[in-house]
């Protein structure tokens, strides 16, 4: 969007800036408000992925050239 902004040459430089970091700080503000996760969450769902696509790679049929 500032990109386009800029573009358009229709606002001067620190009016775009300004939109622009408010925009930035809008979507900062809305990951923050999600919250973090822990680290055992993280690892939990994480593994949980690995081992997917470890029996998604076993069943093709170039598992022997990846394994």
């Amino acid at each position: 969007m500032a990109i386009a902004r800029a573009a358009d040459q229709g606002e001067s430089a620190l009016d775009v800036l300004g939109a622009a970091e408010s925009q930035l700080m809008e979507v900062t503000e809305k990951g923050i408000t999600h919250g973090f996760q822990s680290l055992d969450e993280i690892v939990q769902h994480s593994f949980g992925t690995i081992d997917n696509l470890y029996k998604q790679a076993a069943k093709s049929p170039a598992w022997p050239l990846i394994h």
